[in-house]
């Protein structure tokens, strides 16, 4: 009978290692076995309710069961109040933070409860989760666990290759315009013997920048007043009807608002001189053609007036003589160079 059990024992290993086409089915039945196992043990293992509290500067009780489940094997949570209960409450202290562990188990007469004491948030919540780990799990992991990698961004879309803008276009001096409507007064040399008063009605229009380019022109329709002058025996009299073009490319602004304006100017007129009380009385009408240069002195007293001073020299292009016959008399030389000065109130309309 032994011999016979020998030869089968025998027979039964001799098939076993050298029938190659049973060890796959053999693999497959042993592991079934083992993964059955672990799910019956699984099963039989009472859930778990967590109640953990926590101070708002320490992990939360999401954290706390993310980092239980990584330590333990096979244990099953519940929602609420089981058999086992796990029970864990951080609290802090100045300067140290304590924690507390109890977890109430049936199969044990006895509850399990451990009290940790800490620096700070983090070295008490590793321990707790260390220690409710072996609590509910004799083989939890115990070894220092990496950290948790967060999940890599979406990778950033490519952007599409863009034709490059166009330059921006040129849009000119910032700027506004400004027009004006005034009346002037002034006393000017060079017309008649001495100064002749004149009197002109001026428009302007002003191209307003915040810079020393504010480039402005001036159209002032003018007469002079006729000036009577005794000479020898009779009496000369000279006028002037005309119209001046005043350009003043540069503003230099000063306090108080006030603004100062460097202008050419160009006078084209009607220039009459006439001689009375004469055996022979005559007149005499000629083209009036000069130059300028002006400096005007600007005002801005209200936010739509302004008062001016102006000063210059003119330079007349004819430099007429007028006479008397009889007797041969020079009664006025129009001078070469002559001086004006004068004021003017403007409204500002647009």
């Amino acid at each position: 009978m032994k011999a016979d059990k020998s030869r089968w024992a025998a027979g039964f290993r001799k098939r076993v290692v050298y029938c190659p086409a049973t060890l796959p089915w053999f693999g497959a039945f042993s592991g079934g076995v083992v993964s059955f196992w672990s799910l019956l043990a699984q099963a039989q293992t009472p859930p778990v309710h967590v109640e953990y509290r926590a101070p708002a500067e320490c992990p939360n009780a999401d954290d706390f069961l993310r980092e239980l489940q990584r330590r333990t094997h096979g244990i099953a949570w519940a929602s609420s109040p089981t058999a086992r209960t796990l029970s864990v409450v951080v609290t802090r202290s100045n300067p140290q933070v304590k924690g507390r562990v109890h977890v109430e188990n049936p199969s044990s007469p006895t509850p399990f409860s451990r009290e940790v004491t800490g620096a700070d948030c983090a070295d008490v919540f590793s321990a707790v989760v260390l220690i409710s780990a072996l609590a509910l799990d004799p083989d939890a992991i115990t070894q220092p666990l990496l950290p948790r990698q967060p999940p890599l961004p979406p990778p950033a879309p490519t952007p599409e290759p863009q034709s490059p803008s166009p330059p921006p276009a040129y849009s000119g001096l910032a700027g506004s315009w400004e027009a004006w409507l005034g009346g002037a007064s002034r006393l000017t040399g060079g017309v008649a013997p001495g100064v002749a008063l004149e009197l002109a009605a001026t428009v302007e229009g002003r191209w307003n920048t915040s810079t020393f380019f504010s480039p402005a022109a001036r159209l002032s329709m003018f007469r002079t007043a006729k000036s009577d002058v005794p000479r020898g025996n009779g009496t000369a009299s000279w006028h002037l009807l005309g119209a001046r073009l005043d350009t003043c490319p540069l503003t230099i602004q000063g306090p108080f608002h006030l603004a100062l304006h460097p202008c050419a100017s160009l006078e084209l007129g009607d220039y009459q001189g006439r001689g009375q009380g004469l055996a022979l009385s005559q007149s005499e009408r000629r083209l009036w053609l000069a130059w300028g240069a002006t400096t005007q002195l600007e005002w801005a007293f209200a936010s739509q007036w302004r008062l001016e001073l102006q000063g210059g020299v003119l330079f007349p292009l004819q430099t007429y003589r007028f006479i008397f016959l009889t007797p041969p008399l020079t009664v006025h030389h129009v001078p070469n160079v002559a001086g004006f000065s004068g004021f003017a109130l403007s409204w500002r309309f647009l």
